[in-house]
């Protein structure tokens, strides 16, 4: 679970850096890599977020992840 973990929050920190608001085309490689990195926190929220509902190791994903959240909030859901 932790080295699962570990790399889709490299892969995202690798190949997007930080998200900026925009439109892509869907022929280009700013597509492709947030794709990637879109279908990485799909399986991650498939396979190991659903265990961590409602817990701070969830709040804890999303804020390394770069999602602007309160360590205090309560996730009962994932964020896309």
């Amino acid at each position: 679970m932790l080295s699962f973990s570990i790399c889709v929050i490299a892969m995202k920190w690798t190949l997007i850096g930080k998200y900026k608001q925009g439109k892509l085309q869907v022929q280009s490689l700013a597509y492709v890599q947030w794709w990637l990195v879109d279908r990485a926190v799909a399986l991650w929220e498939a396979w190991i977020g659903k265990f961590f509902l409602d817990t701070p190791v969830l709040n804890t994903f999303y804020i390394v992840m770069g999602a602007k959240i309160n360590m205090a909030a309560t996730l009962n859901s994932f964020i896309t």
